[in-house]
């Protein structure tokens, strides 16, 4: 905690007055741990140059990855020390090159509207930080929210579609479970839904969801092998298996996707 908070003081200090970056990002709660780092709520002093880019929301969530061999150091010392100090500062690099990865893939499919866009990021010596808008819910808990069949459907198949569209533009996750694909709504939306009748198709048209993919950190480019054309869909598989322990009305959702992957080549699925 408090390397992560020190982080935004050394981004900003010293940067003076009427700078694009004049704000500051403060940490409120830790959200939970993503596949490559710690996810925190963050809320921000937002100056007219920031709240014009986003004017969507003034809650926030701050990604803290940190770095292989954080413990490296600059500086002089015997050669025996200058060797080894090389050798991490390489490796360092290499795991900032990764970072830097799953920062462009993310703004990359941001512009696909399947991701929200970063709206910050830097390094500092112990880590990278990304900041983004934050979103409503998992897909994982949305579906625990609906019993009609017909809707949970809908939001599966969202879901595929996002799967299959990543992949028509040369991407795959490689992590997309359910809680790595949340929604988004207005609060004006939530309200009309919420006061709307017990249907449940009306108040899923309502709310007017709008799906993201979260968590970018195992993403790649062109997928080729059969792990990375399939893995995707198969991490849906995992969640409505995850969800069926203690809900087996999602057994017939697991019986529809199991066949929908079997029309691929050697299909994987997860152990249960």
């Amino acid at each position: 905690m408090e390397n992560i908070i020190c982080v935004p003081l050394e981004k900003y200090e010293g940067i003076g007055t009427g700078g694009e970056n004049e704000h500051t990002w403060k940490i409120t709660s830790v959200i939970g741990e993503g596949v490559s780092g710690t996810v925190w709520q963050a809320c921000s002093t937002i100056t007219p140059s920031l709240q014009a880019r986003d004017t969507t929301s003034s809650k926030y969530v701050l990604k803290y990855i940190p770095l292989e061999h954080a413990s490296w150091r600059p500086g002089g010392g015997s050669k025996d020390t200058d060797g080894v100090n090389r050798r991490l500062e390489r490796k360092r690099e290499k795991s900032k090159a990764v970072i830097k990865k799953e920062i462009g893939i993310q703004q990359a499919i941001a512009k696909f509207d399947m991701a929200v866009p970063i709206i910050d990021s830097w390094f500092c010596e112990t880590g990278g930080v990304i900041i983004m808008r934050s979103l409503k819910q998992t897909v994982e808990s949305l579906l625990k929210e609906y019993k009609s069949d017909y809707v949970r459907h809908l939001i599966i198949g969202v879901c595929l579609g996002m799967v299959a569209k990543l992949q028509r533009f040369k991407y795959y996750h490689g992590d997309a479970h359910l809680s790595n694909i949340m929604v988004d709504y207005s609060d004006e939306d939530e309200k009309l839904a919420l006061e709307a009748e017990t249907d449940e198709k009306k108040r899923y048209s309502l709310y007017k969801y709008k799906y993201y993919f979260i968590d970018f950190g195992r993403s790649g480019n062109f997928p080729e092998s059969d792990a990375e054309i399939k893995g995707d869909y198969v991490g849906i598989l995992s969640g409505l298996t995850k969800l069926a322990h203690n809900d087996d009305s999602f057994l017939p959702m697991i019986v529809f996707l199991r066949t929908y992957i079997s029309s691929f080549t050697n299909p994987i699925f997860p152990k249960e």
